[in-house]
């Protein structure tokens, strides 16, 4: 069912999406897919593990159900007809053991399998150090339907090599290498000579330095410093999907509704972009350095971080997916609690 709620991903994807976040991360080169299966909520454990060079994330899924639409449908009315035919056919490549898994929101699903084909060797050579494993389906105690997955990302500094690559290589094109600056806020002219620095010097953006996952981002001290502010002070990534869904909701901000939720951002200074949100949804913090800003991804004196993301665009419809299960076969846990899936991801990572 972890299967399932792999597809889930897919379930509120968007051409809207900044991907160039997911990008920077490694995790942008991975495609994202449209779907029909869905979650309410997912639920993250995560660990960097630097004697074996390995980092393992355990991600629950909870609140399972087949959504109305296997098209784009990120804040749209969504079909009001369930779609057989997609959930099946999501069901049937889940049930085979196809690699999918989705991150933090039903909006970022990737498939490995595709992944590992892609015509860009670094592409391909970073699909392939990573491995999802599913869990079986089961009922949580508040009844709702739920899976899980375990995730496994094998050398993590030759992970970070293809990264660093991909990144120059979407760097050397002058414009993506602007809307990088932009979204990072390193828009004054000493920010702008430090990138063309780095990417004159072929510097390293992405590295693994003594079990610390570091991001490097030239930038003078002020935007530096504003760039520190803002990933401290970025909301949550569920309130920040809920404001833009009601926004979307209320016409773009024309409505009375939506010009109270704009005048709310702006008041409390909360316009982050995603990039940001994610940043601070991932737990990663950032320290001043001479030539800028390094955004720790991972401390080696950090212990296992858990997280969890929580939402749900307004006016979506849902179909119980319990009745494709038992079509299937699908045996539907009911002792799977906290402390077993913890216990889960102890064991697994110790393998």
């Amino acid at each position: 069912m972890d299967a399932v709620s792999r597809r889930s991903v897919l379930g509120t994807a968007s051409r809207r999406t900044p991907r160039r976040a997911f990008a920077a991360c490694a995790l942008a080169t991975f495609a994202l897919l449209a779907g029909c299966l869905d979650f309410d909520e997912q639920e993250i454990r995560v660990a960097y593990d630097a004697k074996n060079d390995r980092i393992d994330a355990q991600l629950v899924y909870r609140g399972l159900y087949s959504a109305g639409s296997s098209g784009w449908r990120c804040f749209e009315i969504p079909a009001e007809k369930d779609d057989v035919e997609g959930t099946q056919r999501q069901l049937d490549q889940l049930q085979t053991g196809k690699p999918i898994f989705a991150l933090l929101n039903s909006v970022w699903q990737f498939d490995l399998a595709e992944l590992r084909e892609s015509d860009d060797p670094q592409v391909a050579a970073l699909a392939s150090l990573v491995t999802v494993d599913v869990g079986a389906p089961f009922r949580d105690v508040d009844g709702r339907l739920c899976g899980w997955q375990h995730l496994r990302v094998r050398d993590v500094h030759r992970a970070f090599e293809l990264c660093d690559g991909l990144f120059r290589a979407k760097l050397a094109d002058g414009k993506e290498a602007e809307l990088y600056r932009r979204e990072f806020g390193c828009g004054s002219r000493v920010s702008a000579a430090l990138w063309a620095a780095a990417l004159e010097k072929r510097s390293r953006w992405f590295e693994a330095v003594e079990g610390t996952l570091l991001w490097h981002v030239p930038a003078s001290e002020g935007d530096a410093l504003a760039l520190m502010k803002r990933i401290e002070r970025a909301p949550s990534l569920e309130q920040y999907l809920a404001r833009a869904n009601a926004e979307k909701w209320s016409d773009a901000g024309e409505s009375a509704k939506g010009r109270e939720v704009q005048r709310s951002a702006e008041a409390t200074g909360d316009n982050h972009d995603t990039l940001v949100v994610l940043l601070h949804a991932l737990g990663v913090s950032a320290r001043r350095t001479a030539s800028g800003v390094d955004l720790v991804l991972w401390d080696p004196k950090r212990a296992p971080q858990e997280g969890r993301c929580a939402w749900r665009p307004a006016n979506s419809a849902r179909w119980d997916l319990a009745p494709y299960l038992e079509k299937r076969r699908m045996d539907v846990r009911t002792d799977v609690t906290d402390e077993s899936l913890r216990r889960d991801f102890d064991e697994r990572r110790a393998r």
